[in-house]
């Protein structure tokens, strides 16, 4: 159901924008510019695997990139076809088969990269929110643009706070399905400073994912700016996990045509087409992870 409704409403995006329109600004993107995002992405998905290394190597476990990435890209290719990207917690079973890290491990390591993501794209929002609305009113009181700017980095400190609380671990090892986690050993006890070491390469993701956006926008010739780009795709990313539709197919591509319209001025039919691109660019980078899926899936 799922499936047909995101494939409904991608099409419906496609048809209010105009077909023939959008059909010919992707025909007519530049290839080399088209190809250099999808290399964007390539890299910030290395970048995330090699996150997920590091912070399997801090709770004390042995796992090569190779493997690790893998399994990355095997839980990218499950999350493309399940509703809420829930099918990326397939990721431990990877490892387990892969690295024969213990799923608890496994389990563990993937809450705390997703939880990590979740920040940069809470962050995001928040600055997104400023973008938009200075967009409609060229006058922000300083009142407001202080809370806009500042509340997000304040949750962002608290989230990390909180994530690395011990009391907050213990809480979630209560869950039925998270009591393992009672059992996870870590080198340093520190919490925090695990959550701070991994922060280079969520830096990396962050800007390789504005880059990829960079350089798709300048493949259909138009430009955006380094803090939209930072900003939008963290923003739209969060509707792959709303569980309406798989991946969030059709809901992100309206939301990336719907800010790109409405702050950036970009005609709808060029939005939709930028947006048609950015899902085939990250489903050609997941589709990297098809071989290892079935393999495993299958074993």
């Amino acid at each position: 159901m799922q499936a047909i409704l995101a494939v409904g409403l991608l099409a419906a995006l496609i048809a209010f924008s105009g077909i023939s329109k959008t059909i010919e600004y992707i025909s007519k993107a530049d290839a080399i510019l088209v190809a250099a995002s999808v290399a964007s992405i390539a890299i910030a998905n290395i970048a995330f695997a090699h996150r997920m290394k590091h912070i399997l190597e801090q709770m004390g476990l042995r796992a090569g990139l190779k493997n690790v990435f893998l399994a990355h890209m095997a839980g990218m290719f499950a999350a493309d076809l399940t509703p809420g990207k829930v099918g990326y917690f397939s990721v431990p079973y990877f490892l387990k088969k892969l690295n024969n890290i213990q799923m608890r491990d496994g389990l563990f390591a993937t809450m705390i990269t997703t939880i990590m993501d979740f920040v940069v794209k809470g962050v995001s929002v928040s600055f997104g929110l400023l973008i938009f609305i200075s967009s409609f009113s060229e006058t922000l009181d300083a009142y407001r643009l202080a809370i806009l700017l500042v509340f997000p980095w304040v949750a962002a400190g608290a989230l990390l706070l909180v994530i690395s609380s011990s009391r907050v671990m213990r809480l979630l090892a209560k869950l039925p399905k998270l009591s393992a986690l009672n059992d996870v050993n870590f080198k340093s006890r520190n919490k925090t400073a695990l959550l701070m070491s991994a922060t280079p390469q969520t830096l990396i993701i962050w800007l390789f994912s504005a880059l990829s956006w960079i350089t798709l926008a300048e493949s259909l010739g138009f430009s955006l700016g380094l803090i939209e780009a930072l900003i939008f795709p963290m923003m739209v990313s969060i509707l792959f996990f709303v569980p309406v539709t798989i991946g969030g197919l059709g809901l992100a591509e309206g939301a990336t045509a719907f800010l790109l319209t409405t702050t950036q001025g970009v005609p709808l039919p060029l939005a939709t087409a930028f947006a048609v691109l950015w899902r085939g660019s990250m489903l050609v980078v997941d589709a990297s992870g098809i071989s290892t899926y079935l393999k495993l899936v299958r074993e």
